[in-house]
């Protein structure tokens, strides 16, 4: 049985495509990834909005999906104004991670030291 697709999200999806990311079909197409056949049946309601589109919707312009899904909310998410605080503790675990880079690095220097002068040793 084919999938019964709503009109109403049919008709978001379509204003969403051309307020924020391209009036022309075949160029929001582009921008999307996909192919303008695709997105055409799509806005026709001749086939559901697929995984790659909708990621690429949301990942690249803001799309947000509940908005899409049932009408409520916004139809773009807005990033949260970054803060001195969010900023240092993003800078912090990327500096703890880029540390226990710099430790298992070492390590595997170690060992590779070692087995050097196993090599040596051996000859």
């Amino acid at each position: 049985m084919p999938k019964t697709i709503d009109s109403q999200v049919v008709e978001r999806w379509k204003a969403f495509r051309i307020k924020h990311i391209d009036k022309n079909q075949a160029e929001a197409a582009e921008k999307l990834g996909t192919t303008p056949a695709s997105l055409s049946y799509l806005e026709n309601g001749k086939r559901t909005i697929s995984y790659k589109i909708l990621n690429a919707a949301v990942t690249k312009f803001g799309l947000n999906a509940e908005w899409l899904s049932t009408g409520k909310g916004v139809d773009k998410k807005t990033k949260e104004k970054p803060t001195l605080v969010t900023d240092i503790t993003e800078l912090r675990a990327e500096l703890d991670i880029q540390l226990n880079m710099i430790k298992i690095m070492g390590n595997q220097i170690d060992n590779l030291l070692k087995a050097i002068d196993k090599l040596e040793k051996s000859k």
